[in-house]
């Protein structure tokens, strides 16, 4: 899931209302695969717009058997926005029921904090471009995140994404 466009104004910056399209789309992306019974084994989210994905699922539908087992795996894409996500993401997040955790981790709306709230909540990270961000990717090694580093041979590099994949399902919860 991800690769949406940025919600931007004219200006090129964030649109005042950027947090709550990210819930929305985080919320309805995982609304949408329970509702058409679609139980995924491994959630594959790509790029900053899909960064709350992780919250929903890791927080929201922890009670929810659905969704019980599935794994997820962020891709690192060249994405990042500038300044922060406008609006009040920490209130919205507290009426969906975020704990102190979520809203510790949460809690910078810069590119860089979101991409860490969401590598904090993920199980793997696919390094999907020669330019993804160092410090998220350092990030991610720092806090043993299983990753997979970004080749140019595309066809070797997908063979490896499947094999991550399956790596991905059979690990044990941490």
């Amino acid at each position: 899931f991800g690769a949406c466009p940025a919600p931007t104004q004219d200006d090129g910056t964030l649109a005042p209302n950027t947090d709550e399209r990210l819930l929305f789309f985080g919320r309805g992306t995982l609304e949408a695969v329970r509702k058409l019974a679609w139980q995924p084994h491994l959630i594959n989210f790509t790029g900053w717009f899909a960064a709350m994905i992780p919250f929903y699922l890791r927080r929201i539908n922890k009670e929810n058997a659905f969704f019980s087992g599935t794994k997820m795996v962020i891709t690192l894409m060249d994405d990042a926005f500038s300044g922060h996500i406008p609006g009040d993401l920490e209130r919205k997040m507290k009426t969906d029921g975020a704990t102190a955790k979520d809203l510790r981790l949460y809690g910078d709306t810069t590119y860089l904090g979101l991409m860490k709230s969401a590598i904090t909540y993920s199980h793997g990270v696919i390094i999907g471009s020669p330019n993804a961000n160092p410090e998220l990717v350092a990030f991610a090694k720092e806090n043993k995140r299983a990753v997979l580093d970004y080749i140019d041979d595309r066809d070797e590099f997908y063979a490896r994404i499947n094999k991550f994949y399956d790596s991905i399902i059979g690990r044990i919860d941490n």
